[in-house]
């Protein structure tokens, strides 16, 4: 699980169908406000009450990971309807799976803020605005390092500044004290290994931001702009030790029990080619029957937080032709799956 900022808790259970959806951009999470959350330990539960004639459907969560942690994923769905397991996979045709090192494929931003937080609110605005100044020499750039090539410092800096906010009173620029190339470690389809990333040190600020130094040649897609919002969430996977089987979170059927419960069902299409497995879930929604009288529905959204384990209840567990090895593991929406 990756978390921003203590004052930040960004909340985002997801339905049973494994859509990630836009998410948004690393910045805006810094600015947000969070609500009512209380996390606990296999999960995320937020309580609303509403009074409703006739109750809309609550679309049952399903159990899924959270991540505390806005931004692009590598591969955006676009807005529609799922895709079939084939079109999914076929979105992926293009994907070196060759290539050594393996292109980075994001779930998660490419920007790591500050681990302890900001010592006050105006360092944080100038941050999540893109208020900062550059008080530091730039480091040289390497070709490349880890076997990836290396996107200027400079470049770096720019992502943090993109998208300049303005308003109504005037905010004092952060100095940027320190950058360094290092390597810290980012949200990927394979977890979150340690890659080449610029450390950036803010004045006043006790802990550095990490920005993934990785160029666009070296991530697919090749994409690096923080202003596209083509952001998810990469939903957990277990691929067994030989790596021909995959577990996913999956709850075939839920009956309703009330006006507020909604029932659905679940299918799984499968699909497998050079590149990709697609592992795509559709759900068909049941929603129960409107009341004559108003109804408070408690909106209570349920997700783990952990990889789901091969044999457990709510899981599926798909037996491959042959063993996932470098392909892409996508969903209905061609958006990648966290393997774990």
């Amino acid at each position: 699980m990756n978390y921003r900022d203590p004052d930040d808790i960004e909340l985002l259970p997801r339905s049973p169908a494994p859509r990630l959806g836009r998410a948004r951009p690393w910045r805006t999470v810094w600015a947000a406000t969070a609500a009512v959350a209380v996390v606990v330990s296999v999960g995320v539960v937020v309580v609303m009450a509403h009074a409703v004639r006739h109750p809309a459907p609550v679309v049952p969560q399903s159990r899924t990971s959270a991540t505390y942690l806005p931004g692009r994923a590598a591969v955006s769905p676009g807005p529609g309807q799922p895709l079939t397991a084939a079109a999914a996979a076929k979105r992926w045709a293009a994907f070196p799976v060759t290539r050594n090192p393996r292109p980075v494929i994001l779930v998660a931003p490419d920007v790591d803020g500050p681990a302890g937080g900001f010592p006050d609110g105006d360092s944080k605005l100038a941050f999540v605005t893109g208020h900062l100044a550059l008080a530091a020499a730039l480091p040289p750039t390497p070709r490349g390092q880890g076997g990836y090539p290396i996107r200027p410092a400079a470049d770096a800096i720019a992502e943090l500044t993109a998208d300049r906010v303005t308003g109504p009173g005037p905010v004092t620029r952060l100095p940027i004290t320190l950058i360094r190339l290092t390597e810290h470690g980012f949200g990927t389809d394979r977890g979150t290994p340690a890659r080449p990333a610029w450390e950036i040190h803010l004045r006043g600020v006790r802990d550095a931001v990490y920005v993934l130094a990785i160029a666009a040649a070296g991530r697919y897609p090749a994409e690096t702009s923080a202003s596209t919002d083509t952001g998810g969430y990469g939903a957990p996977a277990t691929v067994s030790a030989d790596g021909r089987s995959v577990t996913i979170w999956f709850t075939a059927r839920h009956v309703s029990t009330g006006p507020c419960d909604t029932g659905y069902t679940t299918s799984l299409d499968t699909a497998q080619t050079r590149t990709a497995v697609a592992l795509a879930v559709s759900t068909r929604f049941d929603p129960p029957a409107p009341t004559s009288t108003p109804v408070a529905c408690p909106a209570i959204g349920f997700v783990h937080v952990g990889p789901p384990t091969p044999g457990a209840p709510g899981t599926r567990t798909v037996v491959l032709d042959q063993p996932l090895g470098a392909r892409a593991l996508v969903d209905a929406y061609a958006q990648p799956y966290d393997v774990q």
